[in-house]
């Protein structure tokens, strides 16, 4: 004998299947048809190792006061490397420094290796097609930074810029092109690295580097031997910046918030005149 009751919890069973299928079917139309986007296809901001959430930080670490690699600790320090602590906790996730350089650094970022550039960047036309661009940081500007003995004999971009003086910078970064650009007369050679330029100048292989005025007044101060030319005059006005990878258009956001907050409660500025008292 059969069981009608049975048959139509069956019945009932089956229709109800029926329809989670027509739901599902309306809801992918619905998704195609009215550009929903899925969550999941959003750009991830953090990386993850293991289960922990991870803001990648590219960073060149030979830029002190404001970014410093000790290859005998592994370790970074100075301000942007704090800030970079500070942006990690404000952000909840765990911060991971990725070593890189000026000639790279652009390619780095864009390439993904790392999700924001921190350390000492200049914004610039070009950098700001590139990538976002968080709000100003710091104000700098270019001096000339030469031996002490020569502090006479350099006193403008006059007198540097002359047949038998040699400027030398390192490759990539800003402070190159503001030597192609403004010095005409005086032999320009490249260096690969940051800190061989120090080397250079305190050999006497050069004369001359340009740079911004935060790391010639601090080279100055841990190298006796060297000078800042007329610091109170920069021979340009610029602004330092947080590049952002196009893909995280929340992340930028989410710096400038934090910066505003650094700046208002004097946080920026202390972290600035702590890092000029790290040795490096």
């Amino acid at each position: 004998m059969i069981d009608v009751q049975n048959l139509n919890l069956i019945k009932d069973y089956k229709m109800d299947k029926y329809f989670k299928y027509i739901l599902l079917l309306f809801f992918l139309v619905f998704c195609f048809t009215s550009g929903y986007s899925s969550p999941l296809s959003k750009p991830v901001m953090y990386s993850y190792y293991g289960h922990v959430k991870v803001l990648r930080v590219g960073t060149t670490g030979d830029y002190p006061p404001i970014t410093y690699y000790n290859p005998d600790t592994d370790k970074y320090k100075g301000f942007a490397i704090d800030m970079a602590k500070s942006l990690g906790k404000h952000l909840n996730v765990k911060v991971k420094f990725i070593k890189t350089s000026w000639p790279t650094l652009s390619k780095d970022l864009k390439s993904g290796k790392f999700d924001i550039a921190m350390g000492g960047i200049t914004a610039t036309k070009k950098r700001g097609k590139l990538f976002l661009l968080s709000n100003p940081i710091i104000t700098s500007g270019k001096v000339a930074l030469i031996r002490k003995k020569d502090k006479n004999k350099f006193t403008s971009l006059q007198s540097i810029d002359k047949k038998d003086v040699t400027v030398v910078e390192n490759l990539g970064g800003t402070n190159l092109q503001f030597a192609k650009k403004n010095i005409h007369n005086a032999k320009i050679i490249v260096v690969e690295k940051n800190k061989t330029v120090f080397q250079y100048l305190l050999s006497g292989k050069a004369d001359v580097m340009f740079t911004d005025i935060v790391e010639a007044e601090y080279r100055a101060s841990i190298m006796p031997e060297l000078y800042v030319v007329n610091p109170w005059v920069l021979y340009d006005k610029s602004v330092k910046v947080y590049l952002i990878s196009k893909k995280y258009p929340w992340l930028q956001k989410e710096v400038n918030e934090w910066l505003k907050t650094m700046k208002t409660s004097g946080n920026l500025s202390k972290y600035f005149k702590e890092s000029l008292k790290i040795k490096y």
